[in-house]
């Protein structure tokens, strides 16, 4: 009799440990963070943890920056995102399993990042944000997200169509080519960060990574000869204009380098 209850208990204990670990899958491991500096998080669910260089990143997770914090993160895909201070963005939706189902979805909230794509198909970019949705043909930019959910978007390389949420889009091709999406979904755009497209806003406060480049890891810098194009006119505050850059072809869909630097943390995307 004592074998019997035993065995029952035993038997119970399985299954209920089976549920739970069944109903509580863990996140998928979409990427990893290169190159943190200063107070960095990560958020699923109600779970919030601090992250650091080395540490792997997770489908829906959320990423929070502080003041005078910075991070930079690499995906499977190879893809690389730099996130300003008092920035947050959602890694949304993550595969990389190749096909007409791969994609890479962020949900920029608030603040200033910069963008590399990796080696998925041109469609399977996309970045949302509080006035637009943003598709990305193969290409290197800055994204900033105002107070007031103004988009403002400055092109590096490659091409961005962006929509407002009344389905009208703009394209912009040019190098050094800019675009702010206000909430009401106006358009207004220029070549350069001239004041039209700022409305108050600083430069470097809109295109950190344009200013202070040098921060960053290698294979997500654009040339110097683009970064003194792109600031040229522009609120520079007189700070790392040059970029520190190499003078090559910066990263494009496949994500070289820019002229002969190297990542620390290597060119190979995440196993």
């Amino acid at each position: 009799m004592r074998k019997t209850v035993t065995s029952i208990l035993v038997a119970t204990v399985f299954v209920f440990h089976f549920g739970t670990t069944v109903g509580h899958a863990a996140p998928e491991n979409i990427g990893r963070a290169d190159r943190v500096k200063n107070s960095v998080t990560g958020q699923i669910g109600g779970r919030r943890s601090k992250i650091s260089a080395g540490d792997s990143v997770f489908q829906n997770q959320r990423i929070r920056t502080r003041s005078n914090s910075t991070a930079q993160f690499r995906f499977k895909d190879n893809t690389r995102l730099a996130v300003g201070a008092n920035s947050s963005i959602v890694l949304d939706k993550a595969v990389f399993s190749g096909g007409s189902s791969e994609k890479l979805v962020l949900k920029a909230a608030r603040g200033a990042f910069r963008f590399a794509s990796g080696k998925l198909r041109k469609k399977a970019y996309k970045i949302v944000t509080p006035s637009s949705t943003v598709g990305i043909r193969g290409t290197l930019f800055d994204v900033f997200i105002g107070r007031s959910g103004e988009t403002i978007l400055t092109l590096l390389q490659g091409s961005l169509t962006a929509c407002n949420s009344s389905g009208a889009c703009r394209t912009i091709k040019d190098p050094c080519g800019c675009l702010r999406i206000d909430r009401n979904g106006t358009f207004t755009s220029s070549t350069g960060l001239t004041q039209a497209v700022l409305k108050g806003n600083s430069a470097s406060r809109v295109a950190p990574f344009l200013h202070f480049q040098s921060g960053l890891l290698r294979s997500i810098q654009a040339p110097r000869w683009l970064i003194r194009k792109c600031t040229s006119g522009s609120a520079t505050d007189g700070q790392d204009t040059d970029g520190s850059g190499g003078d090559g072809a910066g990263p494009g869909n496949g994500g070289g380098g820019n002229g002969g630097g190297s990542d620390t943390n290597g060119g190979g995307s995440i196993g």
